[in-house]
């Protein structure tokens, strides 16, 4: 994370006058078109961002720049392009992504420009309000620039009309970008999802959402695949999209009538393919272009920028029953875009505490979040002086909470010796945070010989037993059938003092009663016990 924290101080240094209000946490963010006297055409207009409450309440605005103020450019839209303007939050949830013109308002036929009359500039705008506007491109020359995605600021994914998808590191020269790909050309949304590279498409065989190469490509050559599964030919009209963390659901966008099937598609992933499973427009007029999906409610919620005149904002959860209704209505002269939830603050989980305590050869963790932003759960992971990180358990996240929550987990039947734990903290779309403990955890020997009863009795076919040692012996730890008959030996040799747990595997042996027996003998030391055990099969 402090890696992500310096490059977002570099992206925003110098220009920090250009800044709103903070973003409120889960709050829904809509790019917003116009001037409220004028009728929208295809000239260049000023873009607000408008946030909104979940519940359609307006809490800021915050408007986009339409003056140069080094080293920012303009950033303006044309009025009635219905195919631009796409709002993306990069996958940490950190920033706010957008592409867009550096021409003056007012500019004519501002999508059908050469970049040598607007270039086209990539948007970036984090929790706190801050805009940057200083990377701009000199691609998708007479044609729009759609969408913009990014994964910390310091590198740029664009995609639009007649350049394909572009990769461009931010703050470079406008020339200096790498198509990755060469079929199609023509592209809609592009998105960054389980660290797999997106974009939707109408372009025939590619009438769907495609992967471009393989993870975060970089490189010119890269292969354009549609999805499995996904139509080829006569398909939905798909623009923005949203995936799960596991990679199994995709909500998509389709704005044709509703009649014909446009709404919110929902996709779903099974036997290596993708199938189309439900089309959701219940009380829709029209189609949807622009989507956020809230995965962290039980139904995952959908907040979509319907095609109606005027554009409104809309939202439903996916449980089958619910109609979409409208929060919020454009304002005459206005249009609504792009649609995304707020950025976060650099911390998706605040953590208050994390401590440990020892009892026996019981690790016990507890640690409390002070809030939560789409918390889908925490792996806990340990490591040793002689093994690497591993993980030993998890616990689920509360998704979003702005109230203390507590949090506890044991570690059992440890080994003596020093360790170390941190958790791992995974939200609803895949991406992770470390916190580490700060101390290191000591289970030292025990002070008594002692053998505990197997765990479970009666057992089939496994079973654990347990025992300790308080001094270095020669360990002999056998087990016997009822006629005193050894059947398996478990331990036979020199162990040093501490915890042990040994698993007895009975799969050959026939239900009954049977015994294990340990006897520890070295200076000084002399222990026997014996422990009767249930296998039933």
């Amino acid at each position: 994370m402090k890696k992500i924290f310096i490059v977002l101080l570099f992206v925003f240094i110098g220009i920090q006058n250009i800044h709103a209000a903070p973003f409120f946490p889960n709050s829904l963010v809509v790019v917003r078109i116009g001037d409220g006297a004028n009728p929208l055409t295809s000239a260049a207009f000023q873009v607000v961002l408008d946030e909104y409450s979940t519940a359609g309440v307006l809490i800021q605005s915050i408007p986009l720049p339409i003056v140069v103020s080094a080293p920012n450019n303009r950033l303006v839209l044309s009025g009635s392009s219905t195919s631009e303007g796409f709002l993306n939050l990069s996958p940490n949830g950190f920033l706010l992504t957008l592409g867009g013109y550096d021409a003056a308002v007012g500019t004519l036929a501002v999508g059908g420009t050469t970049t040598a009359v607007a270039l086209r500039v990539l948007g970036l705008i984090d929790a706190s309000g801050n805009i940057n506007t200083s990377t701009a491109v000199d691609q998708f020359s007479a044609g729009t620039i759609r969408s913009v995605i990014t994964v910390d600021g310091s590198y740029f994914y664009a995609a639009g009309s007649n350049s394909g998808v572009r990769y461009m590191v931010a703050g470079a020269p406008p020339s200096s970008t790498v198509q990755l790909s060469t079929t199609p050309t023509n592209n809609r949304v592009v998105n960054i999802f389980n660290g797999q590279l997106y974009v939707s498409n109408a372009a025939g065989t590619f009438d769907g959402v495609s992967t471009i190469g393989v993870g975060l490509p970089t490189t010119a050559g890269q292969t354009t695949t549609i999805l499995p599964g996904f139509p080829i030919a006569a398909g939905p009209s798909p623009y923005q999209y949203s995936m799960n963390g596991a990679g199994t659901i995709i909500y998509l966008a389709d704005d044709r009538a509703v009649a014909s099937g446009g709404g919110i598609q929902k996709w779903t992933f099974s036997a290596g393919t993708w199938s189309l499973t439900s089309t959701l427009n219940t009380g829709l007029t029209a189609g949807c272009r622009s989507l956020a999906v809230n995965w962290a409610t039980t139904s995952p919620t959908l907040y979509a920028v319907s095609a109606t005149s005027p554009t409104t904002i809309v939202t439903a959860p996916d449980d089958g029953a619910t109609p979409f209704t409208v929060i919020a209505t454009a304002a005459p002269n206005f249009v609504f875009r792009g649609l995304s939830f707020s950025p976060l603050s650099i911390t998706p989980v605040e953590l208050g505490s994390f401590t440990s305590n020892v009892s026996n050869n019981n690790v016990n963790l507890n640690w409390r979040t002070e809030n939560e932003h789409n918390n889908s759960m925490f792996v806990v992971e340990r490591k040793s002086s002689s093994s690497d990180w591993s993980s030993v358990g998890t616990v689920s996240g509360a998704g979003n909470s702005n109230t203390i929550r507590n949090y506890s987990f044991s570690d059992k039947n440890i080994a003596s010796g020093n360790y170390h734990y941190r958790l791992n903290q995974i939200d609803f779309n895949g991406n992770h945070k470390y916190y580490d403990l700060s101390n290191e955890v000591i289970v030292g020997v025990p002070t008594a010989f002692s053998l505990a009863q197997n765990f479970p009795n009666p057992f089939n076919p496994s079973t654990t037993i347990n025992y300790q040692l308080p001094a270095d012996s020669k360990v002999d730890l056998k087990v016997f059938d009822l006629s005193g008959k050894e059947v398996s030996t478990l331990v036979n040799g020199n162990q040093t003092a501490g915890y042990y747990s040994i698993n007895f595997n009975a799969a050959g042996l026939s239900s009954g009663i049977y015994f294990y027996r340990l006897t520890a003998n070295g200076n000084n030391v002399n222990y026997s016990n014996t422990m009767r055990m249930i296998l039933v099969k």
